[in-house]
């Protein structure tokens, strides 16, 4: 979701209403104490709809176009089309092309599937040239799998069954490289560069 975060130029401290918000503050997790100090223990809380407005109507002018904006952002919102797919969303349906592809002999599209989760011809590709997590160092075969460093997604066939463009990686850290896309570790060594994938 995208945001935009714009200094307040009527700043205010809830503090100096505490009088007013002590009845819509939450009996657990409340995000201030009853004389209106921060309660610094509290991460994430939720705020009743009384709380905001007593703190938007404190902030003013700055405050109202928040107020006239929203229902036309969550209006948007509602008749704006689907959310982009999740990247397993977006694999599901490369990989249906990829069984569906007639042009493909029955073994390659298996095999290109298989390498989708690290499995099969790729794996055995990967291991011919990885031996550990390049991360953890784990070397026992049956606690790693064989990861895309240029994600399945977004390789041709060819390359997603080449081992050069594979990484054997414990599932943790597969899990991370693969979701959030931290980092690819570099063909030679054991050093890392840090690479946006999503």
């Amino acid at each position: 979701m995208e945001a935009q975060f714009t200094e307040l130029q009527h700043r205010v401290r809830p503090k100096e209403f505490i009088h007013e918000l002590v009845a819509h503050l939450p009996a657990k997790y409340s995000p201030l104490r009853e004389n209106g100090d921060g309660l610094q223990s509290v991460y994430l809380t939720e705020v009743v709809d009384a709380f905001a407005r007593v703190v938007l109507e404190r902030i003013g002018a700055e405050a109202t176009e928040v107020i006239r904006l929203g229902p036309s952002i969550h209006e948007e919102d509602r008749i704006s089309p689907a959310a982009e797919p999740t990247l397993e969303q977006w694999e599901r349906r490369e990989e249906s092309r990829v069984r569906e592809d007639a042009s493909l002999p029955e073994t390659s599209r298996t095999a290109i599937i298989q390498a989708r989760r690290g499995q099969g011809l790729f794996r055995e590709s990967v291991r011919n040239i990885e031996r550990a997590c390049r991360i953890t160092r784990v070397d026992r075969a049956v606690h790693l799998v064989a990861s895309h460093i240029q994600p399945w997604r977004d390789s041709n066939n060819e390359e997603r069954l080449d081992g050069e463009n594979g990484l054997l990686l414990t599932p943790t850290i597969d899990h991370l490289q693969c979701s959030i896309a931290i980092t690819a570790a570099q063909r030679s060594g054991t050093s890392l560069r840090a690479r946006s994938w999503v």
